[in-house]
């Protein structure tokens, strides 16, 4: 139902490298799986689920883990969607050197059918909607009707749909999916996510009865606590994995990369994620 979309020309990115590839790092991969199986044990039902990763601000790494979280999924053989859902700052097809003429906002006001908005990326084996023309109003866009309409439809060709939305305490869009999609995954950033911050995102979607399936924790420091451990790759990056807390249904998380922004550590917003669980 696709085409095939090929790479925008030109170097990669920082936001690029951190792209899960077979040439990642054996422990990177590792840690991808690891929330790949958490998540999928959380849906013990058949038929395609629908994921919307988030995060409390902008910053956090959660359009890279969405990413990566979808090209985990296809690595196993499924047919995996990637919905970039941001229809104010996109970046799912920057990251993936795409760029297409149509996409999500276009089939929501019927400019275009599904083969026209969904593309094929072939270096990493998923499918991608772009946000397609930039809307004045968004928000109406993702409330609408035809939201309800086009997940169903999408709902039809794929295993795993997975949503990468604005973040959370920044605008309501990511808020107003969860009558559509089978649950939250949020990102937290040591350093970055401050526990006030964690608290509106979590009240947001207490609000709108959603489903958070838990957290990734993503930078994660080296700690002595026993639910946590700490790799370094050797490019700045690090990646901590823990088990422990959700929201109405338990699953856990797994170490990942993340678009990383210089702050000083919070220690609440550290305390806070020590039980949280890409």
């Amino acid at each position: 139902m696709a085409k095939t979309k090929k790479k925008v020309g030109g170097a990669l990115t920082n936001a690029q490298q951190l792209l899960l590839t077979k040439d990642s790092s054996f422990l990177m991969q590792e840690d991808y799986k690891t929330l790949r199986t958490n998540i999928a044990f959380s849906f013990p039902e058949k038929g395609c689920k629908c994921i919307a990763v988030s995060s409390a601000s902008q910053g956090e790494g959660k359009s890279t883990n969405a990413i990566n979280l979808t090209i985990s999924f296809a690595e196993l053989g499924r047919r995996v969607l990637i919905v970039d859902c941001d229809l104010r700052l996109p970046t799912v097809e920057m990251k993936l050197k795409m760029k297409s003429d149509k996409g999500l906002s276009d089939l929501l006001v019927g400019d275009c059918m599904l083969d026209d908005a969904v593309n094929y990326n072939e270096e990493h084996g998923i499918y991608v909607l772009g946000p397609g023309t930039l809307p004045a109003d968004p928000t109406r866009l993702i409330y609408s009707k035809s939201m309800g309409n086009v997940i169903a439809a999408l709902r039809q060709h794929f295993d795993y749909i997975i949503f990468d939305c604005p973040p959370i305490n920044v605008v309501v869009d990511a808020a107003l999916l969860a009558e559509h999609v089978d649950g939250y995954l949020l990102v937290v950033q040591h350093g970055v996510t401050e526990h006030k911050a964690i608290g509106r995102m979590l009240q947001q979607l207490e609000q709108v009865n959603a489903n958070i399936l838990g957290f990734v924790y993503a930078n994660a420091p080296t700690t002595d606590h026993k639910y946590y451990y700490k790799h370094n790759y050797g490019h700045g990056y690090s990646y901590a994995y823990g088990y422990g807390y959700g929201r109405r249904r338990k699953s856990s998380g797994a170490k990942t990369d993340s678009d990383r922004e210089e702050k000083k550590p919070e220690k609440k917003a550290e305390k806070e994620t020590e039980t949280a669980t890409e």
